[in-house]
């Protein structure tokens, strides 16, 4: 995987893969990404998070167990840094 990193004054400000991109603005953070069977964007804001994925028909059939995993992942994270 190829990545290219950018930097403003205040430290990182955008990375970009073959696959995702990693955008830091002043009120949120975008990443957006595009696999093989998923494409989409998560938006992170201090008040919200949004995603928005796409999922090739092979991905359909999972999507409780990924809807499970990501609501999980997402309540640890919260849930370490309170």
């Amino acid at each position: 995987m190829l990545c290219q990193l950018r930097f403003d004054g205040a430290g990182l400000d955008a990375v970009s893969c073959d696959d995702c991109l990693y955008l830091r603005l002043e009120d949120k953070d975008i990443v957006t990404f595009k696999r093989t069977g998923a494409t989409g964007q998560l938006l992170s804001a201090p008040d919200k998070f949004e995603l928005d994925a796409k999922l090739g028909f092979l991905f359909k059939s999972f999507l409780p167990k990924i809807k499970q995993q990501i609501e999980q992942n997402l309540d640890k994270a919260i849930a370490e840094k309170s």
